[in-house]
């Protein structure tokens, strides 16, 4: 048979252009210097997505716009701006700005840059980080209007004053609607109308300074964009202090008087935003007052929010899961205030109390909204690591969040928690609390090891009745490791293994000793032995158990007295720094075959660090692979 030779010169250029938009700019630049053809095709790839975040590649790059590209202006769809916009050169001249946040900035490379945005007319997407912000931006996002859908803002410093009035003279030249302006330019920048922009999804980061949402014509207004659906928020101390006094119910006059237009909002609500991702860099007390206020603008019914939090002060207060009074005379502060639709948290466990969404606050001047709602969560990712106790007794709290009969109980489908100690109690616990609902769990332990006959207890116990299973982790973490009081790894931290393996709910509030029917008489630690870390129902309230600064490092030191005497052995079993997998590969394999009659759906499973077993579908063999990055098998 003759060996067919492909001329590539044969191929339509259709089919290079298919190739060419699955290809990162960096590699069709590449492509374009190896021939005349290639580089012809590629033209067109390149020029649909420009970055500019070097000061003069940017300024060669708007001349060759000027020039030869000026026939191709309609072609780009994304532009990622990273300039700083300052000059180093001199420090006199007309072309210098004083600000409170940068001093220096270089006016007329500001004007040139955002002159030639106003060319781009097909723009969808425009990317702003770790630049500077005027609001000589807005006239610029109204005329692109009709094709500028996407917009994001991170790490920007924004700044009201100086640089803004220099610049509105050069827009109108290249404004594709000369009348937008009205004979006052700076009249019209200052009485923007941010609702009629059209914009579908907006990413607000943090800002250098200590610009907050409460500056004037700040772009946090862009939310009330009228077409928005999506929105991406990170919230830095300072920002959710504004945001508080943004959504209160009584703003002050002379908060009113700096920007009154923010505060339109309060009667016009966000109905069309349906997708909220909250990143929240550290949580206060008033920053939950002033997150749940705002989400309660957000009158949407298909609400979804996704919420991470990296730290929070949220500390011991009445039980928001108790029994709570809230009239309209009461302080918001004063009750348990929700974070309502919520279908992903990431995040330390003392914010779990805050999802409760029949808890959440209806201001008087919030637009009315369906206030009490099912509870949407299923995906859970606890980042901090607990003992068993308080990790069980958590989750279990969880499921009661609402247990109103009309309220389902939340359907975590992936769960990720992390404990000081391994014990096989948290996969009980879990399989009685969502077996019908669970498709991954993920369990990060610091100090001790599955047992020899571990393999066999899922396949008898834990694994036929989670049916929906698809991803099952189980790993080793230092940062799981309780610390001592001088910050070193405590590897001799004792844990209280109760084995009730969880049945049912259990009382861990209680003193009285329960009884197990393989284990005999187990004592409940009591307040005589209180242990800082031991967790609910040994002298620590759910409440209180992050009263360290970081509770991922909770301060746990051995303890003689923390506990009863027959905790002695499990003390010893978790001095082990790391217990490798008890059975070999071989082993392994045949549990997992025996396993796919019970759960099916399992694709992949992990019992230690840099490997895994997988599959791709039902019936296929499983085989072992390296794990190089720890992500989540199951779709978000």
């Amino acid at each position: 048979m003759e060996d067919i030779t492909i001329d590539i010169t044969t191929i339509p250029a259709d089919v290079w252009l298919c190739i060419f938009e699955h290809l990162t700019p960096a590699s069709l630049s590449s492509l374009a210097q190896t021939s005349s053809g290639f580089h012809r095709l590629t033209h067109r790839s390149l020029l649909r997505d420009i970055r500019w975040t070097n000061v003069q590649a940017a300024l060669r790059n708007v001349e060759d716009w000027r020039g030869d590209w000026r026939q191709w202006c309609a072609i780009p769809r994304a532009l990622t701006i990273k300039l700083l916009f300052e000059d180093k050169t001199t420090k006199s001249g007309s072309t210098w700005v004083v600000t409170p946040s940068r001093p220096l900035i270089n006016v007329s490379l500001y004007n040139t840059i955002h002159h030639q945005l106003l060319c781009f007319t097909r723009l969808q997407s425009l990317i702003l980080t770790n630049t500077l912000i005027t609001p000589v931006l807005y006239p610029i996002l109204a005329s692109l209007s009709s094709s500028l859908h996407t917009l994001s803002i991170t790490h920007c410093t924004y700044s009201h004053r100086g640089i803004w009035v220099d610049s509105v003279p050069m827009l109108p030249p290249c404004s594709s609607d000369p009348d937008s302006f009205s004979s006052d330019p700076y009249e019209y920048i200052d009485h923007f109308d941010f609702s009629s922009l059209s914009l579908n999804e907006l990413t607000l980061g943090t800002f250098r300074d200590s610009t907050g949402p409460l500056a004037p014509l700040h772009p946090f207004n862009l939310i009330t964009s009228s077409s928005l659906t999506s929105l991406t928020l990170t919230c830095g101390v300072s920002f959710l202090l504004c945001l508080r006094d943004l959504t209160s119910p009584s703003p002050s006059s002379s908060s009113l008087h700096t920007h009154p237009s923010s505060f339109s909002l309060l009667h016009t609500g966000l109905p069309t935003i349906q997708s909220i991702s909250l990143t929240i860099v550290k949580l206060t007390q008033d920053g939950e007052l002033a997150i749940s206020s705002f989400l309660a603008l957000c009158t949407h019914p298909d609400l979804r929010v996704s919420l991470r939090v990296h730290d929070t002060e949220i500390r011991d207060r009445a039980d928001a899961f108790g029994t709570s009074v809230a009239t309209t005379n009461t302080p918001a502060h004063a009750i348990g205030v929700g974070i309502r639709n919520v279908w992903r948290y990431q995040g330390p466990v003392a914010v779990l109390r805050l999802l409760s969404a029949s808890r959440c606050v209806s201001l008087p001047s919030s637009p009315p909204s369906n206030q009490i709602q099912k509870n949407p969560i299923s995906h859970l990712l606890l980042t901090d690591a607990l003992t068993t106790k308080s990790l069980i007794s958590g989750l279990e709290r969880l499921g009661r969040l609402d247990s109103s009969p009309s309220t389902p109980s939340p359907q975590i489908k992936v769960l990720s928690v992390k404990m000081h100690v391994w014990d096989v109690e948290v996969l009980y616990a879990i399989r009685g609390l969502f077996r019908e609902c669970v498709q991954e769990v993920r369990v990060e332990f610091g100090v001790g090891g599955v047992g020899e006959n571990f393999a066999i207890t899922l396949g008898a116990n834990i694994l036929p009745d989670l049916k929906n299973l698809r991803v099952l982790k189980i790993v080793q973490e230092s940062s799981c490791v309780a610390l001592t009081r001088e910050g070193r790894a405590n590897r001799h931290y004792v844990g209280f293994n109760t084995h009730h393996h969880h049945q049912g709910p259990i009382d861990y509030d209680s003193d009285d000793d329960v009884d197990d029917d393989d284990n005999g008489p187990v004592a409940h630690p009591t307040a005589a032995h209180t242990n800082i870390n031991a967790g609910v129902g040994v002298g620590v309230t759910w409440n209180t158990i992050h009263n360290t600064h970081n509770a991922t490092h909770v301060p746990a030191w051995y303890n003689h007295t923390a506990g009863p005497s027959n905790d002695a052995a499990a003390a010893k079993t978790t001095c082990v720094t790391q217990t490798p997998t008890p059975f070999d590969d071989t082993d392994f394999e045949s549990y997992l075959l025996g396993w796919n009659r019970y759960c099916p759906k399992l694709r992949y499973v992990q019992l230690k660090r840099g490997s895994a077993w997988v599959r791709r579908f039902e019936g296929d063999a499983w085989v072992e692979r390296a794990v190089v990055k720890e992500d989540s098998e199951v779709d978000d």
